[in-house]
């Protein structure tokens, strides 16, 4: 994000540079055709002066008119600078234009990826989910066979005593029996 916003405001500052540029080339441009329009008048004046002026006079508007020559050449130097810094500023455009789209094909790209993990993420969830309730369900049945289990070992526990003391009785029974049996026959004996 950093590096995105300082690209960003580079080609911002580079944008107002060469809004600046074109400014000065209005301004320059602006001078140069009142400096031109100044030559223009001073070599009509000085072709309609008539020579019986002074000598003086003539002079000055040569003097004004080299000066003027100057200004021209110094004004037509600037302007060369500055067209030569505005096609180094359109060529750095020019780059920073294909590391735009260069970025924007990533961009693409990374939002791409990122949608399909999107998906995958969204149908591992689902499955697990599925995963979850048949866990779930199996628990539950678990829990009801571990109850069922319980249940039936009280049942058997309880058949168990119920026979045991049946079992205990009969031979209550059983050992009386014979107990009389034994009586009966000492007592047939003697």
């Amino acid at each position: 994000m950093t590096s995105e916003s300082t690209w960003r405001q580079t080609l911002l500052n580079r944008l107002v540079d060469r809004d600046n540029m074109e400014a000065k080339d209005s301004a320059i441009f602006k001078s140069l055709s009142f400096i031109c329009e100044q030559k223009r008048s001073q070599d009509i004046l000085i072709a309609t002066l008539s020579k019986d002026e002074p000598s003086k006079q003539v002079g000055e508007l040569l003097t004004a008119n080299d000066h003027l020559k100057k200004k021209i050449e110094d004004e037509n130097r600037t302007f060369d600078e500055q067209k030569e810094e505005i096609s180094s500023l359109k060529d750095e455009v020019g780059s920073l234009k294909k590391s735009l789209r260069l970025l924007k094909d990533g961009y693409i790209d990374l939002k791409g990826r990122y949608e399909r993990i999107q998906e995958e993420s969204r149908v591992k969830n689902q499955n697990i989910e599925g995963i979850n309730d048949g866990i779930l369900s199996l628990q539950i049945e678990n829990n009801l066979l571990h109850k069922t289990i319980d249940k039936l070992k009280k049942e058997n526990k309880a058949l168990v005593d119920r026979w045991m003391d049946k079992a205990s009785k009969d031979a209550d029974v059983l050992n009386a029996a014979n107990e009389v049996l034994k009586e009966s026959k000492k007592s047939n004996e003697n």
